[in-house]
């Protein structure tokens, strides 16, 4: 299947040539800040985050998710699967959550009894995610033909490389950072060292004063200098905007649709082909069957 259509020369980004990029103390104190706030709030939810994985991995496996929230809808009684009795009961047969020390012998009872419904709730909202799509994928593929290929060679294990980056600034939904990542994508294929000409550079295909910004960056051609560097620009006066617009962002495809237009603005967006991206990334990252693992 085609990977891309048209050029990447018209998939890049404008530069702004009054903006200001922060000084280092500024980038480095505002950095410092918010990965201050991120990690006390992850230090904070871990445990509770933890139970929560364990009772979404007991709802996913035994299906039961669907029937409690139906019937909870509807006004009925909890299913007898969902009683919290018996999702603590099968807590002996769940593995580890996933980036924890926390392991399923050392759950109390009452404590996956006030997790169950938080760990519902997620599994139902990834779950909807994961629904969208495969809608969206069936609709690419009635009005577009034969999709874009997910497959970026040598490149592929970037993919995962700037999924964890982004998920350890603790800045981003799944949703925002799939809509990230279907952007860089249609950019670059995930190749730091992309080019287009003398003109747009890097992952996000940066170019003018923005280019130029970048280039000033220590490692600014490698994956991790860029990828700091991106992070440093969501400060500036370039691309604040689009971090604010950005994080209000619920789904995949207006978070992949907000990020086009407000931090890339290429001249020609095939916008079609970014959420397509940015929904598939979503299937293989963070689907339904996936959600204990993004819970954690």
């Amino acid at each position: 299947m085609e990977m891309f259509c048209g050029r990447i020369g018209s998939m890049t980004m404008r530069g702004n040539e009054n903006s200001r990029l922060p000084s280092g103390d500024e980038v480095s104190e505002r950095r410092r800040r918010r990965f201050e706030r991120a990690e006390l709030r992850r230090r904070r939810n871990k445990r509770i985050m933890a139970i929560i994985a364990i009772a979404a991995v007991i709802l996913t496996s035994n299906s039961i998710v669907n029937k409690a929230l139906v019937e909870a809808e509807n006004g009925d009684d909890a299913t007898d699967d969902f009683e919290p009795k018996a999702v603590a009961a099968k807590i002996s047969e769940t593995p580890p959550a996933p980036e924890s020390n926390l392991v399923a012998d050392e759950v109390t009872e009452d404590e996956v009894i006030e997790a169950a419904p938080e760990a519902a709730a997620q599994v139902e909202i990834h779950s909807r995610g994961t629904e969208e799509a495969v809608k969206y994928t069936t609709e690419y593929e009635a009005l577009y033909g034969a999709p874009p290929s997910m497959d970026f060679g040598k490149n592929n294990k970037n993919v995962t490389i700037v999924k964890d980056y982004l998920e350890q600034t603790g800045q981003f939904s799944p949703e925002q950072i799939c809509g990230i990542l279907g952007n860089i994508a249609q950019e670059s294929k995930f190749d730091p060292l992309s080019q287009n000409g003398h003109i747009a550079y890097g992952l996000f295909q940066w170019e003018d004063s923005r280019k130029a910004n970048l280039m000033k960056h220590s490692d600014w051609q490698a994956l991790s200098g860029q990828m700091d560097f991106f992070i440093h620009e969501l400060d500036s006066d370039d691309a604040r905007a689009a971090f604010k617009g950005l994080i209000k962002q619920e789904t995949v495809e207006d978070a992949a649709t907000v990020f086009c237009e407000k931090f890339e603005r290429p001249s020609a967006p095939v916008l079609e082909k970014r959420i397509y991206y940015a929904e598939q990334f979503y299937l293989q990252y963070y689907s339904g069957k996936e959600v204990a693992k993004i819970i954690a």
